[in-house]
């Protein structure tokens, strides 16, 4: 059960020469121990391999060699057994290590988890009355070699780790780690070496620094179609489409929209109820913004309370001036889970209450970004989505400061020249054509750049809120519209007089208009004999 090649040439160690040992299963290792007594005039370095892929059995095989190098004697007149061994194999038995003398003479041996050798480990090195004088250590993890994350250590296994390195250090015989992560190194690295790099040092692997990772900004995908037909006619194998709010500039590159009705959707009312600022890295910067926010895990500080610094509790948003990587942990005062409203709650504590909610601040940059420089949209339609006087001007302000492609707002054109031009104005309910026709070729294309949310298309009746009739009076005034004769009002709900007020005023300050159509139209009683009045 065995296969031997002996050399010999003298080693550095002073054996007179070296033996390759392979042993197998069926090998009996105490006979072996007892023919390299008989050797015992020549001291020899044993390099032993057990051949056996099962680790039950290498350990087994090892921990009968526990007698020998510990110098206990297999009986009268039987020489003592003195050579060195050196344990090829990747595994050590924690039975060998617990149970050997502290002058065994085990030069190497190597491992593949620390979790489960260090406490054998400790006790071969800490446990006697001086270390074991093993020479070299190896560390080979079967399945990595690298790893984003430290190896995570209990309070009582960096105790057992701290004593391993001061062993390491006051031994004579002791020379290096090898580690398939660090390579060499010595004793005299090592006694410079801080608990938390010689604990990476004993697992095996490396700690890499993380790749740089995108940092996404709040937003809400919101399914869309391009056009009617697609969204009654589902074939098998149509991609989904969903458009971003607000619309980055990645996204609108890709998209290339050109016609985009939110129509119905409720932005406000939707976003309240579910964008949340704990889902997105800056808007929830006030739950994990602190000391513990370059802690990685596994860091032998990870689970220390540090003192918040005095650029830990800013509430500015400004970037971090360090260049660590960012660990998003919720602070330990936060105890509460991602998505509760106590989590929410936390965020809006910090903010002051003149600043607007996170709501209000998604929705405004989603309007923004709809009229952004890098937006090619030509028709755009928000009613429906229960906007303000306050939204109504930041999109007007945006029309009239940027040079966007827009060229409707609504239905109403926004450009001077068309504008002007118009004799006829019909906001007929959404403004798409819902109209399929039988016969219709199968093939035809849907027109490029188009999306409609799927609010937009089940939608009969478009709700027009405060800030839908502000942009109506805004847009629809004499200056712009001076040729305007015909106007027309259909399937339309107007719940607010306040809207309804803007809408009629819009109307009678245009002394142009000789018809205007009203039908399908939901009004409140007050609506009705406002609306009257102004005919």
């Amino acid at each position: 059960g065995l296969a031997v090649q002996l050399s010999m040439e003298p080693t550095p160690t002073g054996e007179a020469g070296t033996m390759e040992t392979k042993m197998m299963k069926s090998a009996d290792v105490d006979a072996f121990c007892d023919v390299l007594r008989l050797l015992g005039r020549q001291p020899l370095l044993v390099a032993l391999t057990c051949t056996d892929k099962s680790t039950e059995v290498v350990k087994a095989q090892q921990a009968k060699l526990a007698g020998p190098l510990s110098g206990v004697p297999a009986g009268e007149n039987v020489p003592a057994f003195n050579h060195s061994v050196v344990l090829r194999n990747n595994q050590v038995s924690e039975v060998l290590l617990k149970s050997l003398d502290c002058r065994a003479p085990l030069r190497e041996f190597c491992y593949e988890n620390i979790t489960m050798t260090l406490p054998a480990l400790w006790a071969a090195l800490c446990g006697r009355e001086k270390p074991l004088p093993v020479e070299k250590i190896k560390v080979e993890p079967k399945w990595i070699h690298s790893s984003l994350a430290r190896k995570r250590f209990t309070e009582q296994q960096r105790q057992l780790l701290e004593g391993v390195q001061a062993s390491l250090i006051r031994s004579d015989a002791f020379q290096l780690v090898q580690s398939a992560g660090r390579g060499e190194v010595t004793r005299e690295e090592i006694e410079t070496m801080s608990p938390q790099d010689f604990a990476d040092l004993l697992s095996g692997y490396s700690v890499d620094e993380p790749p740089e990772q995108e940092k996404y900004h709040p937003r809400v995908p919101w399914r869309c179609y391009p056009s009617f037909r697609k969204f009654v006619q589902i074939e098998e194998g149509d991609e989904p489409m969903f458009v971003p709010f607000p619309l980055d500039e990645e996204a609108a590159g890709e998209l290339q929209l050109q016609k985009l009705s939110f129509c119905m959707c409720d932005l406000r009312s939707r976003l309240l109820k579910q964008a949340r600022p704990d889902e997105w890295p800056a808007s929830s910067q006030p739950i994990w913004h602190g000391p513990q926010r370059h802690v990685r895990p596994g860091d032998w500080d990870e689970f220390e309370c540090k003192p918040v610094a005095e650029d830990d509790d800013r509430e500015d948003g400004a970037e971090d001036a360090d260049e660590r990587p960012l660990r998003y942990h919720w602070r330990p005062a936060s105890v509460f889970k991602i998505g509760t409203k106590k989590a929410t709650a936390m965020v809006e504590q910090v903010m002051n209450a003149s600043e607007p909610t996170f709501a209000d601040t998604l929705l405004h940059e989603g309007l923004r970004s709809l009229l952004s420089d890098t937006s090619s949209l030509k028709s755009l339609d928000l009613r429906g989505n229960g906007l303000t006087r306050e939204d109504a001007n930041l999109l007007l302000n945006l029309i009239e400061d940027q040079e966007t492609t827009l060229l409707r707002l609504n239905l109403i054109p926004v450009t001077v020249e068309e504008a002007q031009s118009t004799r006829e104005l019909v906001i007929d309910g959404t403004g798409i054509n819902k109209d399929i026709q039988e016969n219709e070729d199968e093939d035809i294309e849907d027109p490029e750049g188009e999306a409609f949310a799927r609010e937009a298309l089940e939608a009969e009746i478009v709700r027009m809120d405060e800030g839908d009739g502000f942009i109506f009076l805004s847009l629809v005034s004499p200056q712009w519209f001076s040729e305007l004769v015909r106007v027309e009002l259909k399937r339309l709900e107007i719940p607010q007089d306040a809207t309804l007020a803007h809408i009629t005023d819009a109307l009678l300050n245009l002394p142009s208009i000789r018809e205007l159509h009203l039908s399908q139209l939901k009004l409140s009683g007050r609506g009705a004999s406002l609306l009257l009045q102004a005919v």
